[in-house]
């Protein structure tokens, strides 16, 4: 549609809205033009002139209030002038390249010790041939498993008489079982303590070598009341006024030193092992023919060793905590275990509360242990050298002259002797012992007292009642196996 154009001036044709309208004069006229436009009535001329809907609002939009450029002082921060000096960005590129280079030595390192692990676990790897397989699925296997008999308490002057009675050894459901008993539930309390004897030899039963007593303790009662007993591993009496007692608990060893042996290969137990105080558990290996001499000269190795007594705080070492060892030297004295020794240890969990796998792995070139996984490492001795250069430089002789120490390997060429022979397999659950595997701190005896066997057992209440039921203080295995080289 044509409009006819005024003939106002060109300032009044600029002028569309008076400048003076108040806000609201202007909001109304713009609502009655909106109510123009919808209704289809005709475009409003102001002064004769159209204007449309969208300039309209715009005219009537209120103007836009001032905006201030200003930086606000509190949110400036003033720049590091020095950083932007030819100086300060030399110091940046050098920080910039210790960054670098040590997120490059950090690879390389990690790399390296991938490369040596799996190199190492390559190198570890042999063609073996399983060897043993013991399931425990019907009645102890004779054959393989000898129960050894003695009173002796082995080398560690422990407290228990190892028995060949089937209370302390046995099978069931496809499980071994090694229970420790009380001596008085077969022979009575006044029987462990005094007027009895018992003797091995005669009986036939004992399975030790005759060892004759060696005096540890200068005590002249006790010594000629052993000389009396000279086989102190398969006779012993009880004798009030001497303290000497009948090894108040009866236990279980069992080994394969007449069937099994292996120089080199891998072996698995799975057990799970028990709870209550001074019980002393272990998978262990003993020379079989002990080619450089006594212990240690020929070597020991364990491959689990625990304690029964229940943890009372993170620090202790008992029935949370097993050790691996390697025990050698010149003698008892000499004993360098503690060199070659590892403990693991079992958080918030005791190793009575499940079975656990327990392996070992043997070459030529080392040994290591472990628990459960074979990722999951316990010991790792390398034979890069020879034992002898583990040892101190210099002993003391008898003569009190000190002296580099004799070398009971050196006729082997390999680094890894003792530990180049043939061992043999054992299992055993001990009670107590004065070697000091069991600190005095704590415990109802002491480790220098000849009557030591019988102060434990004079504390009976002190300790039984930790021991609990069967299953609780039994060591119960699951399997044995071993792997020999093909």
């Amino acid at each position: 549609m044509l409009f006819r154009k005024s003939k106002k001036s060109k300032a009044q044709q600029e002028s569309v809205l008076p400048p003076s309208s108040s806000q609201e004069s202007m909001a109304t006229e713009a609502k009655s033009i909106d109510d123009g436009l919808s209704s289809g009535s005709r475009p409003i001329a102001i002064d004769c002139l159209p204007i449309t809907k969208a300039a309209q609002r715009a005219l009537l939009q209120p103007p836009h209030g001032f905006v201030s450029r200003r930086i606000d002082a509190d949110a400036w921060t003033p720049p590091n002038l020095w950083s932007l000096s030819k100086r300060g960005k030399r110091s940046k590129r050098i920080d910039y390249l210790f960054v670098l280079i040590g997120i490059a030595v950090g690879v390389l390192a990690s790399g390296a010790v991938i490369g040596l692990g799996i190199f190492g676990f390559m190198s570890g790897q042999h063609n073996y041939c399983l060897a043993l397989d013991e399931q425990f699925d019907g009645p102890l296997n004779t054959n393989l498993w000898t129960r050894e008999v003695q009173v002796g308490g082995f080398g560690n002057k422990e407290f228990e008489w190892t028995t060949a009675s089937s209370n302390n050894s046995y099978t069931k459901d496809g499980l071994l079982y090694i229970t420790p008993t009380l001596t008085a539930d077969l022979i009575g309390e006044d029987a462990v303590t005094n007027g009895y004897t018992v003797n091995l030899t005669q009986s036939g039963e004992c399975t030790a070598s005759h060892v004759p007593w060696m005096d540890r303790t200068n005590n002249n009662d006790i010594r000629m009341a052993s000389i009396r007993n000279a086989d102190v591993n398969c006779q012993i009496s009880s004798n009030q006024t001497l303290g000497t007692v009948i090894p108040p608990v009866q236990s279980a060893r069992l080994t394969t030193n007449s069937s099994f042996s292996m120089r080199y290969g891998r072996v698995e137990v799975r057990a799970r092992m028990p709870t209550g105080d001074w019980l002393w558990p272990a998978v262990w290996m003993m020379p079989r023919d002990s080619v450089y001499g006594e212990w240690p000269k020929s070597g020991e190795i364990d491959l689990f060793e625990g304690k029964g007594n229940v943890a009372t705080s993170r620090d202790q070492q008992l029935s949370n905590t097993m050790r691996s060892s390697l025990h050698w030297g010149n003698d008892a004295g000499s004993d360098q275990y503690m060199k070659t020794s590892t403990v693991s240890t079992l958080w918030r969990k005791l190793w009575n509360d499940d079975f656990h796998t327990f392996g070992l792995e043997w070459d030529e070139h080392g040994i290591w242990t472990w628990r459960d996984t074979r990722a999951r490492r316990v010991l790792n001795v390398r034979f890069n050298e020879p034992f002898i250069n583990k040892m101190p430089l210099a002993q003391l002789n008898a003569a009190g002259i000190m002296v580099p120490p004799p070398n009971p390997w050196s006729k082997s060429n390999n680094t890894g002797a003792p530990f180049d022979q043939e061992f043999y397999l054992i299992l055993n659950l001990a009670v107590g012992g004065t070697n000091g595997y069991f600190a005095d701190r704590g415990q109802p005896w002491s480790n220098d007292d000849p009557r030591a066997a019988g102060v434990f057992w004079n504390q009976r209440a002190s300790w039984l009642p930790s021991w609990g039921s069967v299953e609780k203080r039994s060591m119960v295995i699951d399997y044995v196996k071993a792997w020999k080289r093909c």
